[in-house]
C-alpha cells in the first residue's frame, strides 16, 4: 500500500500500474516462504543426524532413551517421547521406552488395538487435542487421554519393510505438531528401528 499526505492522491489509474507490481512481490514473498520452509526443514533433519550418536551409546535402546528425548528437545519439543512396539498376530501394542512425565505413568501390559487403529498404523498421525479429539471408546484411546497431554505426532517405525512400532511425541499444550513436523520425527524413528534391527 501507499499512502500521501495529499488528500486525493491516487487514482484508479495508479492502481492498475501498482497492481502487476504487487503481484510480483506477491510470488517472491511466495518462492521466498517455500526456500525458507524447505531450508529450515533440511535444518531440522541435519540437526536430528546429530543426536543420532546417542543411539550407539548401548544396545538397549530404553538405556539411551531419555537421552534421546533431551537431545531432541530443541529439534522438535515434547513432554513425552514414547516408543511402542507392535505385534501384529496379536494385535497389541506395548511401550517398550519412555521419557518424561505425564498424568498417568506408562503401562507396562499389552493394549489390544482395533481393526481401525490397526489400520493407521502405517502412516503417521497428528491430533491437535487428544481431548477433543479422541473419544474414550478403546483400550489404547482410554490410554492417551489418561496422560493429561493434548499434542500427539506417531511416526510408524518399520523393521524388514513392516510395521513394528511407532515413535510418538506428545506435548501437554494443543496444537503443537503441524504436518511438517512428521519427516523430523521419521528420520528419528528409521534410525532407531535400524538399531533394533541390529
Amino acid at each position: 500500500w501507499l499512502a500521501s499526505y495529499a488528500p486525493s492522491a491516487f487514482t484508479d489509474e495508479h492502481q492498475r500500474v501498482l497492481r502487476p507490481i504487487a503481484a510480483l512481490i506477491g510470488s517472491a514473498v511466495e518462492h521466498w516462504r517455500i526456500w525458507d520452509a524447505d531450508r529450515r526443514r533440511r535444518d531440522r533433519l541435519d540437526r536430528v543426524e546429530s543426536v543420532l550418536g546417542t543411539l550407539a551409546g548401548s544396545l538397549d535402546i530404553r538405556e539411551v532413551f531419555p537421552q534421546l528425548s533431551a537431545d531432541m528437545q530443541p529439534i522438535l519439543p515434547h513432554d513425552i517421547m514414547v516408543l511402542t512396539e507392535l505385534d501384529p498376530r496379536d494385535r497389541t501394542i506395548r511401550i517398550a521406552a519412555f521419557a518424561g512425565e505425564c498424568d498417568t505413568p506408562p503401562l507396562g501390559s499389552t493394549v489390544p488395538l482395533t481393526d481401525e487403529e490397526m489400520a493407521q498404523r502405517a502412516d503417521f498421525e497428528i491430533l491437535d487435542d487428544l481431548s477433543l479429539r479422541l473419544p474414550p471408546d478403546t483400550d489404547r484411546r482410554r490410554l492417551l487421554l489418561s496422560s493429561g497431554l493434548h499434542s500427539w505426532l506417531r511416526v510408524p517405525v518399520l523393521l524388514s519393510g513392516e510395521v513394528r512400532g511407532g515413535l510418538n511425541f506428545f506435548h501437554r499444550e494443543p496444537g503443537i505438531y503441524q504436518t511438517e513436523d512428521a519427516p523430523v520425527a521419521r528420520r528419528l524413528a528409521d534410525r532407531i528401528a535400524l538399531t533394533l534391527s541390529l
